[in-house]
């Protein structure tokens, strides 16, 4: 993470995708709905809907660095019925730090969250996008969802008693929803002094966020605004740990005021399920967009673009390039 200021890309990951369900429905989801005719849309393209453990095994070939992390995502990659299995299959061949990205709802059994340690684990990120169980469940269209993630979440700060080098972080995206109550939210997660980072990112505009635009689309510079306000009070009410509050993937020109408080856009590698669709570059890349003005920009570098469904709502005004300071030409070149 390049706290403290702005830093090209430089934090990567491997990205398995293990299971093409989920648990939540989430208002936001980059993935689209995974249930009903979808799922059975994206289960003829591939052929099933968890990443067989032959596969997986195939899909380790293509992991040149055992340094850079291997990540399971999904759907929601704790539905897969052999997840320990294939963290185990990682840890044999080499890969030197493993990850899962998760709802967490299938760790507030102690049992299982055991296993996925045992099987070499070290680091788990949970998705929690709201402080309270309304905030949280209306995002995740599951009742109940709340209460079973944050036993998940107390499962993880348990854990971290028994493996001390585990890293816990938790991931929240911001929605016209959860925004009004960023300080809230905040104080919540800082609530927990085992999680070392509250990640918080902005909407991929993609899947169900383009189906939900109206309920869940904010700009970023409304973001941004939010941000530092919340921050701001949390530091007047004495509020421990704000250091560990992350954003990223938010453009550095809308961010000024919130610099200490950024995180690099994060670079993956997709693998699976189909192996051809390996992309290799800044995760907003996918069709992100940058102006002429940008090019002038001094964190032109650092910076993904903007999507285009997001310049169609709110366009370029936002967006104001810094000129370059002394000695910024040879980093943007």
């Amino acid at each position: 993470w390049s706290l403290g200021g702005w830093r090209p890309v430089a934090d990567r990951h491997y990205h398995v995708d293990t299971s093409l369900r989920c648990n939540n429905h989430c208002l936001f989801c980059m993935e689209g709905s995974h249930s009903g005719e979808r799922l059975e849309e994206v289960r003829g393209l591939f052929g099933w809907d968890y990443l067989p453990p032959e596969e997986f095994s195939k899909v380790l070939n293509e992991v040149q660095d055992p340094d850079v992390p291997v990540m399971f995502v999904g759907g929601e990659p704790t539905l897969h019925p052999c997840l320990p299995e294939l963290v185990a299959m990682a840890r044999r061949r080499g890969s030197k730090w493993i990850a899962l990205r998760t709802n967490g709802r299938r760790l507030a059994y102690p049992g299982y969250l055991l296993q996925l340690m045992k099987a070499g684990i070290r680091e788990i990120g949970i998705s929690i996008h709201g402080g309270n169980e309304a905030v949280h469940d209306r995002h995740t269209r599951q009742p109940g969802s709340f209460r079973q993630t944050l036993a998940g979440l107390q499962n993880c700060v348990e854990a971290k008693r028994r493996w001390p080098g585990f890293r816990l972080t938790t991931h929240t995206t911001l929605t016209r929803i959860n925004l009004p109550n960023l300080k809230d939210l905040l104080r919540f997660l800082l609530g927990f002094p085992a999680v070392s980072l509250a990640v918080v990112n902005p909407l991929i505009y993609e899947g169900e966020t383009v189906m939900n635009a109206e309920d869940v689309v904010v700009s970023y510079a409304e973001i941004a605004r939010q941000a530092r306000c919340a921050l701001a009070q949390l530091e007047r009410e004495g509020i421990a740990g704000l250091e560990r509050v992350v954003f990223i993937d938010i453009p550095r020109c809308v961010a000024r005021g919130l610099e200490s408080h950024l995180g690099a856009f994060e670079q993956v590698v997709l693998l699976g399920p189909d192996r051809r669709k390996r992309i290799s570059g800044p995760k907003l890349c996918f069709s992100s967009r940058k102006r002429e003005e940008c090019g002038g920009c001094r964190w032109v570098a650092a910076c993904s673009g903007v999507h285009p469904f997001y310049l169609v709502r709110y366009g370029w005004d936002e967006f104001v390039p810094e000129p370059p300071l002394q000695g910024d030409a040879a980093w943007n070149a």
